[in-house]
């Protein structure tokens, strides 16, 4: 939660203190935070999966993609979250689709390696699909006015 302008730190402790009021914590995530650990472990998982690269690393271009700082190179985060995850580097003819399609979500579930031909036809059965939602009341109406004749 970010520092509210114009308020003191008893007044803002006390409103965080509201908003976690209620919240059910495991006993791992109370052993945590009194450690003065974050509480969740996927943020862990997900810092290993990115290189150990802190929030402030990251950067995203025009197009949406994520970049992190692994070492001293630059590279987009979805690639280098599917290589640590195969083990091995991925080969240049092997792209990684987002399957939600948004390229700021890296989560693992969320990507898919394929060939560029695989994703050439991915991406067309796509817009096949909202073409045919976005036309749908279109073709309904035509259907009703051929089966009635």
């Amino acid at each position: 939660m970010p520092w509210p302008k114009g308020k003191t730190r008893p007044e803002f402790m006390a409103q965080l203190h509201e908003q976690n009021r209620g919240t059910k914590r495991t006993k791992e995530q109370k052993q945590r935070i009194s450690a003065g650990q974050k509480a969740s472990i996927r943020q862990k998982e997900a810092a290993i999966l990115r290189g150990k690269a802190s929030r402030k690393a990251r950067s995203i271009d025009k197009r949406g993609r994520v970049f992190i700082w692994v070492g001293d190179k630059k590279v987009v985060e979805h690639r280098h979250i599917v290589e640590q995850l195969l083990g091995r580097p991925l080969e240049k003819y092997e792209l990684v689709h987002h399957l939600n399609e948004d390229p700021t979500d890296n989560r693992p579930k969320n990507l898919l390696v394929m060939n560029r031909r695989e994703h050439r036809v991915v991406h067309r059965a796509e817009q096949l699909v909202r073409w045919c939602i976005k036309q749908w009341p279109e073709i309904k109406t035509t259907f009703q006015v051929v089966l009635k004749n």
